[in-house]
């Protein structure tokens, strides 16, 4: 289960650039919430991010995407609900929107004010 404060990113596909900047936005119990339009090709998240976050005590992500570093999401601390996963990694253009309402995989997210 995963329930905090929405912290909603929209990403190009396969972009990670603005996760990074949430993660280190986000507020202890933040749930950072991923619109990456459900693109499979390239992980937005991964082992690194997953340390980042917990570090920052961040209560999970819901990612419209994939993640990467399987075997470390599954040592626990942290939740993650992806789309699925892959092994290629991102890009990071920079490209991306955040503190906007929208739904992912067609369930509603509010954003932070």
């Amino acid at each position: 289960m995963l329930c905090g404060p929405a912290l909603t990113v929209k990403v190009r596909p396969g972009d990670n650039l603005m996760i990074h900047k949430a993660i280190e936005m986000a507020l202890p119990g933040d749930v950072i919430v991923v619109d990456g339009a459900g693109d499979l090709t390239q992980a937005l998240i991964g082992g690194l991010m997953r340390t980042s976050a917990i570090t920052k005590k961040i209560a999970g992500f819901v990612i419209d995407g994939a993640i990467r570093d399987l075997n470390e999401w599954a040592e626990g601390g942290i939740a993650v609900y992806a789309r699925g996963t892959t092994l290629c990694g991102p890009s990071k253009d920079g490209l991306g929107e955040m503190k906007l309402p929208l739904a992912v995989a067609e369930w509603p997210s509010h954003r932070v004010i």
